[in-house]
C-alpha cells in the first residue's frame, strides 16, 4: 500500500486581500495626517474659533494652541482642553474684546453646543422688588412666604445682589402698589363712556359681611372689561344699605352721569 499525499492549498480571498490593502493604506494616510498637523480633529469643531495653532512642536512632543483673548496656551489633545480652558477664561467671558457683543448674545452649555440667551442687563434692584411684590400679589401668596428659608436659597441664586424684603417691606409694597393702580384705574374710567355696575355680597364663616362692587364696560374696540372699583366689609344686606354703599363710591369714582 502506498502513502497518498493530499496536497490541499487553500484559495486566496482576492476581496480580502484588497480590503486588507485599502486598510493598510487609510492607516499609513491618517498617521501620515497627524505628524503633519499635530491633530487628529481636523479643526472642525467650533472651538477653533477662539484658537490658533502655534508653529512647532512643544516638549511633550504635542502642537499648542493659543487662547485668542489671553496668553494662554493649550496643548492639543482633542477638544476637550479648549473648552474647559474658553469656560474659565476672564477675557473671553468678561473682558472688553473683539467680539464681546456677539458672545454676550451666547452662553456655552457644554462642549460643542452654543444656546442663544439672552443680552446681559444692568442689574436693577427696583425693577426685581417690583417684579416680587407682582408676583406676590397675582399668586396669593401670603407675606410670611418671602421669608421662607428655601424660597430666600432660590432668589439669591438666582440674583445673588437682590435685597431681599421682609414681610412687613413686602406689604407696605403692595399697599404702594394697590394706590397706584386705584389712581390709574380712576384716571381711566373718567375716560371711558357709560358703565354698568354689579355687586356682590356674601358672609364668611365668621359672620362678616362682605360687598364687592364692579364696573363693566365695553371700550372703542369693542372689548368688554371688568374692574372691580371696591371691595369691603358692610353691617348689612338689605337695599338701602347696599345703595348708600354704593352712592358713596359713585360719588368717590367721579361716575354719576356715566351708569
Amino acid at each position: 500500500m502506498s502513502d497518498n499525499i493530499l496536497d490541499f492549498t487553500v484559495p486566496q480571498d482576492t476581496n480580502l486581500n484588497a480590503s486588507n490593502e485599502l486598510s493598510h493604506e487609510l492607516e499609513s494616510n491618517a498617521e501620515h495626517y497627524v505628524q503633519s498637523t499635530g491633530n487628529t480633529s481636523n479643526k472642525r469643531s467650533s472651538v477653533w474659533e477662539h484658537f490658533n495653532e502655534v508653529p512647532g512642536i512643544g516638549e511633550n512632543g504635542k502642537k499648542k494652541a493659543k487662547c485668542n483673548y489671553c496668553p494662554q496656551l493649550i496643548v492639543i489633545s482633542g477638544t476637550s482642553g479648549m473648552w474647559n480652558h474658553l469656560g474659565r477664561c476672564d477675557k473671553y467671558n468678561h473682558g472688553d474684546t473683539q467680539g464681546t457683543q456677539s458672545r454676550k448674545r451666547r452662553k456655552i452649555v457644554k462642549k460643542g453646543q452654543i444656546v442663544s440667551s439672552p443680552s446681559y442687563s444692568k442689574f436693577d434692584q427696583e425693577a426685581c422688588r417690583a417684579q416680587l411684590v407682582r408676583t406676590f400679589v397675582c399668586a396669593e401668596l401670603p407675606f410670611r412666604f418671602v421669608e421662607n428659608e428655601e424660597f430666600r436659597k432660590l432668589l439669591i441664586i438666582l440674583q445673588p445682589r437682590f435685597d431681599i424684603p421682609s414681610r412687613y417691606t413686602l406689604r407696605r409694597d403692595i399697599w404702594a402698589l394697590y394706590i397706584e393702580e386705584l389712581r390709574k384705574l380712576k384716571k381711566f374710567l373718567k375716560n371711558c363712556g357709560r358703565v354698568c355696575l354689579t355687586t356682590d355680597t356674601w358672609t364668611s364663616n365668621q359672620n362678616l359681611s362682605y360687598m364687592s362692587l364692579t364696573v363693566h364696560f365695553v371700550d372703542r374696540e369693542l372689548k368688554l372689561h371688568k374692574k372691580i372699583i371696591n371691595f369691603c366689609q358692610i353691617t348689612g344686606h338689605t337695599g338701602d344699605m347696599l345703595g348708600k354703599y354704593v352712592d358713596t363710591y359713585l360719588r368717590n369714582w367721579g361716575l354719576y352721569g356715566k351708569i
